[in-house]
């Protein structure tokens, strides 16, 4: 778990070499830099947020399977209670079904109450604009 300001800089970190598509061994030495490895790192209490699930979030395969490698829970929840699964919004069909393979319970019901595969059932309706405004606030309260 961070607590440190230099963890919250080694999370920011982390996160921007996934989201920017950094390779997996910058992603390493970020990792190596703040004595993180990829089974152990969330990046704080409240949100919870792992390799795994950033890598799900978004769409690279490459960082779900180096995660899944290194031994990370393919069921492990986020603040929200949420897996990785919840966060394959916009991922393809080869990240949700390495999840899947490996795992990741698609029933998992977040504090939300939606299941980790809402969001690629035929029958989903979107989440309403006025709860989306305020979920924020709702974070914040857990």
């Amino acid at each position: 778990m961070i607590g440190k300001e230099s963890d919250q800089k080694g999370a920011s970190e982390i996160y921007h070499a996934v989201k920017f598509e950094k390779s997996i061994v910058e992603i390493e030495r970020i990792l190596e830099k703040y004595n993180y490895t990829a089974k152990n790192f969330m990046n704080d209490s409240e949100q919870r947020y792992g390799l795994l699930h950033w890598g799900a979030r978004h769409d690279r395969l490459d960082v779900v399977q180096f995660a899944l490698e290194e031994g990370c829970d393919p069921n492990a929840l986020t603040g929200m209670g949420s897996n990785a699964l919840h966060y394959t919004f916009a991922a393809s069909p080869l990240v949700i079904d390495m999840l899947i393979a490996n795992g990741c319970r698609e029933d998992q019901v977040n504090r939300l109450g939606y299941r980790a595969d809402y969001h690629f059932q035929e029958d989903v309706q979107p989440i309403p604009l006025s709860f989306l405004k305020n979920f924020a606030q709702i974070v914040k309260g857990i």
